[in-house]
């Protein structure tokens, strides 16, 4: 398990790909909606907003606590920490799709 590891670099590609976003967003949403009066969808378009600038991830993090705790009040830093747990295992899993398909694109060489 990589962890924190994306933590201190630039913002991964993987946030940039369209299935991570959907799942992401999915996530959040159903995150928000018992801890946020806000329209969870509506909070969530917010939040990928937010993810989708181009910082490292510890920038990302610091901004989403910042910019969220008026909506989530206490509940911000539970929050932010879950969604950037849900992030780097978001990465992984992107990364393990991105390694199987450039191991499925390789020509296998057969024996003579």
């Amino acid at each position: 398990h990589r962890g924190t590891t994306f933590a201190m670099g630039a913002a991964p590609a993987a946030l940039g790909d369209a299935a991570v976003i959907d799942s992401l967003s999915a996530w959040i949403e159903s995150t928000l909606a018992p801890i946020s009066d806000a329209d969870p969808a509506v909070l969530g378009k917010y939040v990928l907003a937010l993810l989708k600038k181009d910082e490292p991830l510890r920038v990302l993090r610091a901004n989403c606590a910042r910019e969220l705790a008026d909506f989530l009040e206490d509940q911000t830093g539970g929050f932010v920490d879950a969604l950037f747990a849900r992030i780097d295992h978001e990465i992984e899993r992107h990364d393990a799709r991105a390694a199987a398909a450039a191991a499925a694109a390789r020509p296998t060489r057969r024996p003579h």
